[in-house]
């Protein structure tokens, strides 16, 4: 760390970048992000982009801009547009960005293309496999390639880890301790030089020995000393084919699907209910195949997500309609719209799609095991009646404000996503989403024209409602007293200028029949100014927050004598 810590020159008042580069599993990651906590306090602003490789620009570029410059945006801006605004907004200020995982020149570009972005002082650290698109010698024919043509760019080559580090990682993980046992010692430091001294390997396959058989030790070591130091996945795929198949079906729809997502979205009661128990869940976190990052958030490392994705396009490579999971919206979006869909197919991603594209009956008649869909735009058209009958997860960007289909109902659907859509109170798509015992977390954000919840007496094993920045809401529809599962409510506005705004109730004079419930978050509500008396009829409630309610004046609970 020390090494990266001088390059970066703290001291100075220049713009520098520092790459950490070297081969996938080895610790770049984890070191940008014990740099970034040491030093983010001495910067004005900070952000960490996360695995960059994976995600949009469009994704990245609003993360950056909630981040460091404390923007919520609710429409798209193309991603040009947004770069002329975060470089107008960022150029005075001292700040310090980590660009995990980047391999293209075209990320660099829209996300910190030129240190004139940026005021003095500030730091852009990039993690990367390869430096071959920032190489100072250009091929102008390869887009691929940016010249290094001043001194801002400062490199840092990882190194393996040395012997007695790599043995003290992989014992904290095989036996929960510093060392070794006496008599694990030798075949602990195989396993080390097997694994080539990657991170990564250390730590996923001393998690799976944890509390394993000798024989099992050795077995699993004839296994990794026929792969290449070199081929990480290969050795990390001795661990999954370990896990039985509900386990297995749980790594893959995170690899493929829910990478970033927040846990606390999915998760009630300690149950992932998106799938059909937590202790799948539990077992791939013992083995360091996924973990939940300090923001609540699914994480799983870039080598393990290539890994799960591999594994899937394996399935079938010639013809993606016959795998198990879609998640690059191309080819999703042309199996669908060539009527090419299969019963194998449990999961979808649909998005960067026309706002007017029509999603249709038949089109979907072909997908009856559909579990997970995400889309971003279009519309439903057709007769849906006894279509998506096994949907559980339902995550809609730019949802129509009134749908075209007959017949649609989601029974057996656990999770609803409504984000950045025009939807209101009277919404014909509530019916089909919310007439559902099974239906757990509703999770609304940015729908700027609902004024009013919907009903939620159809819906009464609710456990997690979240309604955030939804600016012109109101009103919370008496019938949330009905909701006695609901464990966590959440009614997040958004940061306005000083103004003045009309007081609202927002929750309705009777909220003491949510008998379960733990948390209570009513935060940057300016017109709230006081909440219900039945407040105190909460009896399990753990945990309130009020914060940027300006204009609170008082909780009426009456003062004991």
């Amino acid at each position: 760390m020390e090494a990266v810590i001088k390059l970066l020159g703290l001291g100075t008042l220049d713009v520098r970048f520092v790459v950490i580069h070297g081969i996938g599993g080895i610790g770049k990651t984890t070191l940008a992000k014990a740099i970034f906590e040491r030093i983010s306090s001495q910067f004005q602003s900070c952000s960490f982009l996360l695995d960059i490789r994976g995600n949009d620009i469009l994704t990245l570029r609003k993360k950056l801009s909630r981040d460091i410059l404390g923007l919520q945006h609710s429409k798209v801006i193309d991603a040009y547009e947004r770069r002329d605004m975060i470089e107008e907004r960022l150029h005075d200020k001292k700040v310090i960005l980590i660009l995990d995982d980047m391999d293209k020149k075209d990320q660099l570009m829209k996300l910190a293309g030129e240190s004139s972005w940026f005021g003095p002082g500030s730091r852009i650290i990039i993690t990367t496999r390869n430096t071959h698109f920032l190489a100072p010698q250009t091929d102008y024919q390869d887009d691929n390639i940016i010249p290094l043509n001043h001194q801002d760019f400062y490199f840092y080559e990882m190194k393996i880890m040395e012997l007695g580090h790599a043995l003290q990682l992989f014992s904290k993980h095989s036996f929960k301790s510093d060392s070794p046992p006496r008599d694990y010692v030798n075949i602990s430091c195989e396993f080390v030089n097997t694994s080539g001294g990657l991170p990564l390997a250390l730590e996923v396959i001393g998690s799976f020995l944890h509390l394993r058989s000798m024989r099992t030790w050795k077995d699993t070591l004839k296994k990794l000393q026929t792969i290449p130091n070199t081929e990480v996945k290969k050795k990390l795929l001795i661990s999954y084919e370990e896990l039985d198949f509900s386990q297995q079906q749980i790594f893959l729809d995170i690899a493929c699907h829910f990478i970033g997502e927040k846990e606390s979205t999915h998760i009630t009661c300690g149950k992932l209910v998106i799938f059909s128990t937590s202790f799948g869940l539990n077992v791939l976190i013992h083995l360091s195949l996924i973990k939940v990052n300090e923001d609540d958030r699914l994480w799983m490392h870039n080598q393990l997500g290539d890994l799960g994705r591999e594994i899937v396009e394996q399935e079938c490579v010639r013809n993606p309609e016959e795998r198990s999971r879609l998640w690059c919206p191309k080819t999703a979006s042309n199996v669908i719209q060539n009527n090419l869909g299969t019963k194998n197919i449990v999961a979808l991603k649909l998005t960067r799609l026309d706002d007017e594209h029509n999603f249709t009956s038949g089109e979907f008649s072909r997908l009856p095991s559909l579990r997970f869909l995400e889309l971003d735009g279009g519309n439903f058209v057709g007769d849906f009646k006894n279509l998506l009958f096994n949907l559980t997860w339902l995550c809609w960007r730019h949802c129509p404000s009134e749908l075209h289909a007959t017949g649609l109902r989601l029974k057996k659907l656990t999770v609803l996503k409504l984000s950045e859509s025009d939807i209101m109170e009277d919404w014909n798509g509530w019916g089909a989403c919310m007439v559902n015992d099974n239906l757990k977390v509703i999770y609304l954000e940015s729908c700027n024209y609902l004024k009013r919840t919907p009903n939620f007496s159809k819906c009464l094993n609710l456990k997690r409602l979240v309604l955030k920045n939804c600016t012109r809401l109101e009103e919370i529809d008496s019938s949330i007293n009905q909701l006695g599962h609901l464990k966590y409510l959440e009614l997040d506005g958004m940061d306005r200028p000083l103004q003045r705004i009309p007081p609202i109730s927002l929750l309705p004079y009777a909220i003491d029949g949510m008998k379960s419930l733990s948390v209570l978050k009513v935060e940057k509500q300016d017109g709230i100014r006081e909440l219900p008396p039945s407040i105190e009829g909460l009896q399990v409630l753990k945990h309130m927050s009020l914060s940027g309610c300006c204009n609170f004046v008082e909780l009426l609970i009456p003062l004991e004598s």
